[in-house]
């Protein structure tokens, strides 16, 4: 993946992050992922915890299961997770 590409993704993710937590709260979510192709899938099973599947349709398909594990991060609203 080029140097821009890279950017361009990281940049509308913390986009995407930050409006999410100016939004609010929330228990399913369903996404998109635009490199490599795949459709996103979360539940949230606690209040810190959720279950993702990730579904790739890139160079043949895959079907990927996260357990995750979210946490604060620096400002109110804003996670991580690991």
């Amino acid at each position: 993946m080029s140097f821009k590409k890279s950017l361009l993704t990281i940049t509308l993710s913390i986009i995407i992050l930050i409006s999410k937590a100016q939004i609010g709260e929330y228990k399913t979510a369903v996404g998109l992922k635009f490199y490599p192709s795949a459709v996103t899938f979360k539940q949230f099973i606690a209040e810190d915890k959720a279950l993702e599947v990730v579904g790739y349709f890139w160079n043949g398909s895959r079907l990927t299961g996260l357990y995750e594990i979210h946490k604060p991060l620096l400002i109110d609203r804003l996670n991580w997770y690991y």
